[in-house]
Parts: C-alpha cells; structure tokens; sequence
C-alpha cells in the first residue's frame, strides 16, 4: 500500500472523475458517424433508458391553461400562465407577445 501523502493518491474529486471518464467508457455511448448508426444505436438505447428512468404517464390529460398575471411593457406584454401536463401537475411558463 502506498505511504500517505503519496505523490500517486488522488485527493482531488475532480482528477478522480476526470480519470474515471478516460478509463471507462459509459454502457449507452454513442460512437458512431451516420445516420444509421445513429438509428441502431437509438433502438438498443431507448429500452435501456425507459427502464433506468421508470414508467411515464402516458395519458391524456386536458391542459386547463390560465393566465395567472399580465405586464405590459412598451415592446410587448408578458404573460404568467399555468396548464397542467398531467393531473394534479401544473406547469408555470412565460409567453411574450410583440405589441
């Protein structure tokens, strides 16, 4: 075992990732040049991805926008909305429109 305080030991978190990234090459990566590689790649990838990531919701659900506040400003006016991407789920977002 080496000595503490080894020139060899790593105490530094980033060198230990940065040695870890050239070392290993992740499990899903993508290595090649053309749209066909590209494609087989995709088809082995998202089987993979869908069980790492868990079921999504998948259902239709109706997105009940509202406007939640309005600023007018002298190029356009900013609205606050709120819609739901899935029950009991809202999504705040900002849409502008040019005056």
């Amino acid at each position: 075992m080496e000595a503490y305080g080894s020139s060899e030991w790593l105490f530094s978190s980033a060198a230990i990732l940065e040695q870890d990234f050239a070392t290993h090459k992740p499990c899903l990566s993508f290595d090649g040049c053309t749209f066909n590689a590209w494609r087989d790649w995709r088809k082995r990838l998202l089987p993979k991805l869908r069980k790492q990531l868990g079921a999504f919701y998948n259902k239709s659900t109706p997105l009940n926008p509202r406007v939640v506040s309005t600023q007018i400003f002298d190029t356009f006016t900013l609205y606050k909305v709120v819609y739901s991407s899935r029950p009991n789920v809202p999504i705040p977002a900002y849409l502008t429109i040019d005056n």
